[in-house]
């Protein structure tokens, strides 16, 4: 690189354009998907925290071929037996579960298009005589994605639920969702029977908010933090999540704080969430070998004093969990019961 003589007359060497560039990479937003998989995506994430297997289980895993899984479940405490199968393919997907205590589940996706997607979840209770089924479609058109939900229990009428998101710029994301309950509409009249929501996002590499407000009454806010090197995303280790929930008819509020993080030289994940009513749930996965993981749960309630501790064994690569959904608009009478669909059960 040859200097340069200035007016002044002292000599200087020009500074490479590439340190004139930022080194930061371009921020990639986040796909779009619906409603409850878009908003709050992150903080759901880690504020979720695993402690269904607060019992003693054992959990196989056993790859058939690339398309097709079998998994089986023993809980030692409950004594029950879980049977899971899945079948992958390029366009389609088939699970089924059954349980020594009455459960079957089934679902059936098929990406019909790169732009449209169908999903079929059913569930039934053998001795309760219990059923609970969804079926949902969503569309992809350009930055805009759009879903519509239809869910019925037995000897009830039928919610419908519709939603839009739209990324009106980068990083800003904003959304909508109405639901009609036929139940509601037959008891109460329509207007009760219509509930409707919205929500905006801003995504950054390491941030992420979200705000929403729905006309049953309920104002949340939830911030994630991804702690990571720019140049370096593979190594973020800690995840940060906050959210915190205002119910203006009940005149209640809820808070929750939330980490998901690697041990330091160790091949452990620590998830741990606390919230506001003095509730603590603690998940600890050890990779024992690369064929078997070892998981310690816990669960405490300081406001009720009451606690539960697990411990698991996992053998053989597990099937990726159910994505943690953001569902502001509830059916106060399934609150408490067993709704896949809707509250991942």
């Amino acid at each position: 690189m040859e200097p340069t003589k200035p007016t002044g007359g002292a000599i200087t060497t020009p500074i490479p354009t590439a340190i004139l560039k930022n080194d930061k990479p371009a921020f990639v937003p986040p796909p779009l998907a619906s409603f409850c998989l878009t908003f709050a995506k992150d903080a759901q994430n880690v504020l979720t925290v695993n402690t269904n297997s607060n019992r003693m289980g054992i959990e196989i895993n056993n790859g058939v071929s690339k398309d097709f899984r079998l998994r089986h479940s023993l809980d030692l405490k409950n004594s029950t037996y879980g049977f899971m199968s899945m079948l992958q393919r390029e366009q389609t997907m088939l699970r089924g579960m059954a349980n020594t205590s009455g459960w079957f589940t089934a679902k059936m996706k098929h990406n019909w298009s790169d732009n449209m997607t169908t999903t079929l979840n059913s569930e039934f209770d053998c001795l309760r005589s219990i059923s609970h089924t969804a079926l949902d479609m969503t569309y992809k058109l350009g930055q805009g994605v759009g879903k519509i939900l239809v869910e019925k229990q037995n000897g009830e009428s039928f919610v419908a639920t519709g939603d839009v998101t739209y990324r009106i710029a980068e990083g800003v994301t904003l959304g909508g969702q109405l639901q009609y309950d036929r139940q509601q509409a037959k008891a109460n009249g329509k207007k009760k029977a219509i509930a409707a929501a919205m929500a905006i996002q801003h995504d950054n590499p390491l941030f992420t908010g979200t705000c929403g407000v729905t006309t049953q009454g309920i104002v949340s806010g939830h911030i994630a933090r991804r702690v990571c090197h720019y140049n370096k995303p593979g190594e973020d280790n800690v995840k940060l999540a906050t959210g915190i929930t205002f119910d203006l008819k009940k005149k209640t509020s809820a808070v929750k704080v939330g980490a998901q993080f690697l041990l330091p030289h160790t091949k452990s994940q620590v998830h741990l969430s606390v919230e506001g009513s003095g509730k603590l749930c603690v998940d600890v996965r050890e990779r024992l070998a690369d064929w078997m993981m070892l998981q310690l749960t816990s669960e405490v309630d300081h406001n009720t004093c009451d606690y539960m501790f697990g411990i698991g064994i996992q053998i053989g690569p597990a099937v990726a969990p159910q994505p943690n959904e953001f569902t502001p608009l509830q059916v106060p009478r399934w609150e408490g019961k067993r709704v896949p669909a809707r509250y991942n059960a």
